[in-house]
């Protein structure tokens, strides 16, 4: 841990909630411990499709440096088992890998479809670094390479939210429960969502200590990672990019827009691609689109990841005839316009000079 991360009091979450009507209220920041705020949050919702940031943050605002715990999340709708069985063998995995024990590891039932395990940054000392969510997805590839099935790799970025522990899922009614690993392990599908039927108590059935082993693995993962990562975003830095002196008239009016239903997927598509084309990097791309959704919230989390990772992929401009540019379309003010006009009358000049010359 470097010095500045020692003066750091990450002591900040974001909460959110998921309305009747699919719009999503976030921005809500409290103080990680501050149980009566997170109770009335909770309350003001009746307690119904509540969720907190997974990262902790320095200061009250998404944009401030953070630390997240290691978290996964396994998920499948058709086979509950199978994503419990899942859950065991990355319970076990963790175990062997990072030398935790059972009692320090958060275990979940989602209230739905799945489950989430993590490992609090506490017992590992965690550490912000811009290598850290990498990191973490590149753990699930793995675990998903040794057969653990169902892990959903979308959801590591900085703004990923997950459902509160003892919160009600609309849909199914169940609610997100903590488990031991010995539940996990030793309670049937049909058991553990009996459990879910009610809340639990609040006491956490994990140990708050520090695993030294856990420590030493985790810094040591941060290195490797620093000095080998070579991930399709961080080779996309253009150093010479700043922002906004080459973003086109359209696109800084959709910047400024609230989207309507119906085009919004398709929109963060084309402005990732058209941003991928800039060579802005993946972490930029995906904060542009974020703030953009932040004013209509989409009820797809893992779309703009999908939208900033094909744009890194995929870059090119889509032209003034793009549909979803054309509906915010500047002409009195687009240099791109302009330059294309220059160089078809360029063309034609050229063209013309060919035919009088022979």
């Amino acid at each position: 841990m470097s010095k500045q991360d020692a003066k750091e009091d990450y002591g900040w979450i974001e909460l959110a909630a998921l309305l009747p009507s699919g719009a999503m209220v976030r921005d809500k920041f409290v103080r990680r411990d501050g149980t009566e705020d997170i109770n009335q949050w909770k309350g003001g919702f009746g307690n119904t499709n509540i969720f907190s940031s997974i990262a902790i943050y320095a200061q009250p605002a998404s944009g401030s440096k953070f630390i997240v715990p290691i978290f996964f999340d396994i998920d499948s709708a058709d086979d509950l088992p199978g994503a419990r069985q899942s859950t065991i063998v990355l319970c076990e995995m963790l175990m062997s890998r990072t030398k935790v024990t059972q009692d320090q590891l958060d275990i979940y039932f989602s209230g739905s479809k799945g489950f989430h395990v993590l490992i609090s940054c506490e017992t590992f000392q965690s550490f912000y670094s811009p290598h850290t969510l990498g990191l973490y997805k590149r753990m699930a590839e793995k675990a998903e390479q040794m057969g653990v099935k169902y892990v959903d790799k979308s959801v590591y970025s900085r703004r990923r939210i997950f459902r509160c522990s003892n919160s009600r899922h609309g849909r199914s009614g169940l609610f997100k429960v903590p488990l031991t690993f010995e539940e996990l392990r030793d309670t049937g599908m049909e058991g553990i969502l009996k459990i879910a039927e009610a809340p639990r108590s609040e006491d956490s059935f994990v140990a708050p200590r520090i695993c030294d082993r856990a420590v030493f693995w985790y810094r040591e993962a941060i290195e490797w990672f620093e000095r080998n990562a070579k991930s399709f975003s961080a080779s996309r830095i253009n150093a010479e990019f700043k922002k906004g002196w080459r973003i086109s008239p359209c696109v800084k009016a959709i910047q400024g827009a609230i989207l309507p239903d119906g085009i919004r997927h398709q929109t963060y598509l084309t402005l990732a691609r058209y941003f991928g084309y800039l060579n802005m990097h993946y972490e930029e791309i995906l904060e542009r689109l974020q703030e953009i959704d932040s004013r209509h919230p989409i009820w797809d989390p893992d779309s703009m990841e999908r939208a900033a990772d094909s744009g890194c992929r995929h870059p090119g401009f889509p032209g003034c005839d793009d549909p979803v540019l054309a509906r915010y379309c500047q002409k009195d003010k687009c240099f791109y316009l302009g330059l294309k006009h220059s160089l078809v009358e360029s063309s034609t000049k050229r063209t013309t000079g060919h035919k009088l010359g022979k």
